[in-house]
């Protein structure tokens, strides 16, 4: 969940109207002004509440002598998702990520579902092994977010229903026989849950215990 605080302010008024979105969606309204909003004050202001928070606009307060300010917000920044996608690309590869110009726009554009962690997003599309995403940029997972989400929500369904049975420990063979990528996927974070770790040498792609 995800939660922005807003507050309308007035030089004219004590206190303030204060606006609460959740996911980006109008939860409530609380006058906190010291003296009622009588109904003349309020249909000035209710036209410029959205229901929305993305379209929110300073400009109209400010021309009815109102200012708009956000005084918290919970909402994941770009830069933070992308220092994730860095330091998973390089815990698992071995080399830093190099960050392109435009990547950054792209993660602010990127709608993931309240109920996923970007992380779990994020280590489902590195280990994937499907043609589309052989090419690990934050770009490609922009790009392939539905199928990625698609791929967890499976590798979830999995793991709620029927146990895999696997080794303890890394098999060439057992990785072999795994019909599905969401089956591999399963064995890949089960060895990682063992202590497991994918390792880049060269052009060769093994598994080291630490």
């Amino acid at each position: 969940m995800q939660l922005q605080k807003f507050k309308i302010t007035s030089k004219k008024l004590d206190g303030s109207l204060c606006l609460v979105y959740e996911d980006g969606h109008l939860k409530s309204i609380l006058n906190e002004f010291k003296q009622p909003i009588n109904t003349k004050g309020w249909e000035l202001i209710k036209p410029m509440i959205p229901f929305k928070s993305i379209y929110l606009d300073g400009m109209k307060f400010v021309s009815v002598n109102l200012k708009l300010e956000l005084i918290s917000d919970t909402t994941p920044k770009p830069n933070d998702r992308i220092a994730a996608f860095c330091k998973r690309y390089e815990e698992l590869y071995g080399v830093k990520y190099k960050v392109c110009g435009s990547d950054a726009g792209k993660m602010k554009a990127l709608s993931v579902p309240n109920e996923i962690d970007f992380k779990d997003l994020v280590e489902v599309y590195l280990l994937c092994t499907e043609w589309w995403c052989k090419t690990k940029s934050i770009a490609n997972l922009v790009k392939h977010i539905n199928e990625i989400v698609l791929l967890l929500v499976k590798g979830n369904a999995t793991e709620n229903g029927p146990k895999m049975n696997f080794p303890d420990g890394y098999s060439k063979a057992f990785e072999k026989e795994c019909t599905s990528p969401v089956e591999l996927q399963a064995y890949w974070q089960h060895l990682h849950k063992m202590g497991w770790e994918r390792k880049q040498v060269g052009m060769i792609t093994c598994w080291v215990k630490n």
